[in-house]
C-alpha cells in the first residue's frame, strides 16, 4: 500500500467536470417544472475600518475588496459613532440604515481612540440605543499582552496586527 494520500479535487478540475458533464435526461423536464440554474451566494460582508493611518487604511481596504467585501473607513472613533448612527443597528434604523457585518478597529487615534470608541460602543447596546452587538476586531501594530487584555476587556472580540507590522495574528 502506498504512503501517499488521496488528494481532494481542486477547484479547476471541479469546474472542467461540470462544465463537461451531460446534462439530465429530457424526460426529467417539463413545461410546467422548467430547469433554471441556481446560484447560491451568500450576502456581501460589509465592514467598516476605522483607522487614521491612511496606509493602513488603503491596504486593508484593497485586501477586503479583494475578497468582494463592502468596505467603509472612518477616521477615528468619532467617525465610527456617526456611522453606527447609520446603520441598521440604530434602533428604528434596522430596515433603512447602512449594513454593517463587523468593525476593524485602530487602538491608538486623535480625536477619539478605539479604547473610548469600544467602551461608547458597548454602552450604546446596554441602553439599547443599538439593538444589537457588533464584533468589534481591534488592529494594532504593537500590543502587549496588558494592552490585548484591556482591549478585550472593553469589548473586542481579536486582535490583528495592522499593515505597518507586516504580520498577523
Amino acid at each position: 500500500m502506498s504512503s501517499m494520500g488521496v488528494l481532494p479535487p481542486s477547484n479547476r478540475s471541479l469546474r472542467e467536470t461540470r462544465a463537461n458533464s451531460t446534462p439530465p435526461p429530457m424526460d426529467l423536464l417539463t413545461p410546467s417544472a422548467p430547469c433554471t440554474p441556481k446560484t447560491y451566494s451568500s450576502p456581501p460582508v460589509h465592514v467598516l475600518i476605522v483607522e487614521d493611518n491612511i496606509i493602513n487604511q488603503t491596504v486593508l481596504k484593497k485586501q477586503l475588496i479583494a475578497q468582494k467585501w463592502v468596505v467603509h473607513v472612518a477616521n477615528h472613533g468619532g467617525e465610527a459613532l456617526d456611522f453606527l448612527r447609520r446603520s441598521r443597528f440604530l434602533r428604528g434604523s434596522e430596515s433603512s440604515g447602512e449594513e454593517l457585518s463587523v468593525v476593524l478597529m485602530d487602538q491608538e487615534m486623535p480625536i477619539m481612540d478605539g479604547l473610548t470608541c469600544v467602551k461608547l460602543i458597548r454602552n450604546m447596546e446596554k441602553s439599547g440605543e443599538l439593538v444589537a452587538h457588533i464584533p468589534i476586531i481591534a488592529v494594532t501594530a504593537n500590543a502587549r499582552s496588558e494592552q490585548v487584555k484591556v482591549l478585550e476587556d472593553a469589548g473586542m472580540v481579536r486582535r490583528l496586527h495592522s499593515a505597518a507590522s507586516g504580520t498577523t495574528s
